[in-house]
């Protein structure tokens, strides 16, 4: 072989080596999957992956520095090739090609523990993969008899791996960490059994993320189908919170119906009173432990729109001209249409609110009850608004009544305007004497 016949075969060699070096894979960032705590040589590509019973994953795979024209990035699972029904995507800028695939496992089951995925990409002679083994936690929940018949009382429960498998701090730390976004509780015990958590019964039946698990359920040590005699727990308590709420939305309807009912001083503190319980209820509906929830809260925007147009109708409307009567009616009227349909489309609205891969857990913005009570909030709250606003005038001729030096003819006039019906002043300063 020549000089220059070697300096060729060293050419195309330095170009294939810089190609395979360059080229690289990793996967993205995904906080369940974590390094082993002490890597055999060799093994540094090989990833674990901290899942839950129930589970759904998504995994990306990321190609670096490829080269035109790509291939397709295959998938296996136990050795075994999959189709892959995720389109990959490819990025090229001036520092290379980048591709990106996706793999997707869904309801992931004790079987699956020690899984093995593998991403692999391959080109010419070039072959590089990266691996996730799967660690499957499932769900045991303790309880005894006596709980269940008071409703009352907590229950013990006990993740551990699906299978027995060395100990990898990586997988407890990440475990501990899924369990407390899970229960919401920080006080989580390790022993040979798993990790333990104790929750009250009623906390761990409203926990939807609990039951995706299909956890094993044990009463009194013997295993039970599920914790349906336990129910009573949950629709207890269900049944106290909504007959106070039925009581507080009664005394709303007494105060409306007393503010039509009486004259005077009397019917202005009486839709103060069930102004008051209608916050009252709007509060309910965002801040009770099982919603939660403060989106029903965005409604106090239309409380403050709703007397706008009247008002404004009243001071600058021109009583020759309806023109502006009509116009006030048809604005309050979008603007109290629209404070009922926000918490109905809300509580219409799909939301995923946790992770990507917790389809399990999607629900809605809001829960049909929080639904229910922004609805009763609003009937109490505008009947109380309007009748302030358009019979009475508004929250002058209450001032006026405790102001000795302001005179009820100082105030708005009712709606529809009548600048010149002194009939109507007099009879209004008779109610206010009475």
């Amino acid at each position: 072989m020549t000089t220059s016949q070697r300096q060729k075969v060293f050419l195309v060699m330095w170009i294939t080596m810089h190609s395979v070096l360059g080229t690289q894979m990793e996967w993205a960032n995904n906080p369940d999957l974590v390094d082993q705590s002490n890597p055999n040589q060799g093994r540094e590509h090989i990833k674990f992956m901290v899942v839950m019973v129930g589970d759904t994953i998504k995994l990306e795979c990321n190609v670096l520095l490829a080269t035109q024209p790509v291939n397709e990035v295959q998938w296996r699972v136990n050795h075994e090739y999959i189709t892959n029904n995720e389109t990959q995507e490819v990025e090229t800028n001036q520092d290379g090609v980048f591709i990106v695939s996706y793999f997707v496992i869904r309801n992931i089951t004790e079987e699956m523990h020690n899984t093995r995925v593998t991403c692999e990409y391959a080109k010419d002679r070039y072959s590089e993969s990266v691996v996730a083994i799967l660690h499957v936690v499932k769900l045991k929940i303790e309880t005894t008899a006596q709980v269940c018949e008071t409703c009352a009382g907590d229950v013990n429960l006990v993740f551990k791996e699906a299978k027995s498998s060395p100990s990898e701090s990586n997988i407890d730390i990440r475990t501990i960490l899924k369990i407390a976004e899970m229960t919401n509780v920080l006080d989580i015990a390790l022993d040979h059994l798993g990790f333990s958590v104790t929750l009250p019964l009623t906390t761990c039946m409203d926990n939807q993320a609990i039951w995706a698990m299909n956890p094993t359920v044990f009463m009194n040590g013997t295993e039970s189908d599920t914790l349906a005699q336990c129910e009573c727990a949950s629709a207890g308590h269900n049944l106290g919170m909504w007959l106070s709420i039925a009581v507080i939305i009664l005394i709303a309807v007494v105060a409306v119906v007393l503010q039509f009912k009486m004259t005077g001083i009397k019917s202005s503190l009486a839709s103060v009173i069930s102004g008051l319980i209608g916050f009252v209820l709007l509060i309910l509906a965002c801040a009770l432990p099982r919603f939660n929830n403060w989106y029903p809260g965005t409604v106090v925007v239309f409380y403050l729109l709703s007397p706008i147009p009247i008002t404004v109708a009243k001071r600058h409307g021109d009583s020759s001209n309806n023109t502006c009567k009509y116009l006030a009616w048809f604005l309050t009227a979008v603007i109290i249409v629209s404070a009922f349909a926000l918490p109905i489309a809300l509580a219409s609205v799909p939301v995923d609110h946790t992770a990507i891969d917790q389809e399990t857990l999607t629900t809605t913005v809001i829960e049909s009850g929080a639904c229910l009570i922004v609805i009763a909030a609003n009937a109490v709250l505008f009947v109380t608004i309007l009748k302030l606003v358009i019979v009475e005038g508004s929250f002058c001729i209450l001032f006026s009544k405790i102001n000795t030096q302001k005179s009820a003819k100082d105030c708005p006039e009712s709606f529809p305007m009548k600048p010149n019906d002194s009939e109507n002043e007099e009879d209004l300063q008779k109610n206010l004497n009475r």
